[in-house]
């Protein structure tokens, strides 16, 4: 039960930042901003919280199933 209330909790937390980059990305952008890349449109911190959350989303999984440790 703990390890799927965490799970849930960390699947929450990358979905918020998954949202947030895509909303990012949806924005009207000028003609100097066009040429920016993912990472620039959607800024360096959000970039790094999308991966944290991933990331724990990911070790959850691999605690829970080790055998999956080979697939990633």
């Amino acid at each position: 039960m703990r390890w799927a209330l965490h799970f849930s909790n960390a699947r929450a937390r990358a979905l918020t930042y998954i949202r947030a980059s895509a909303a990012s990305l949806r924005k009207p952008q000028n003609h100097v901003e066009a040429h920016k890349s993912w990472e620039d449109n959607v800024g360096f911190g959000e970039v790094g919280a999308l991966s944290s959350a991933l990331q724990g989303v990911r070790d959850l999984i691999v605690t829970r199933y080790p055998q999956t440790r080979q697939a990633g």
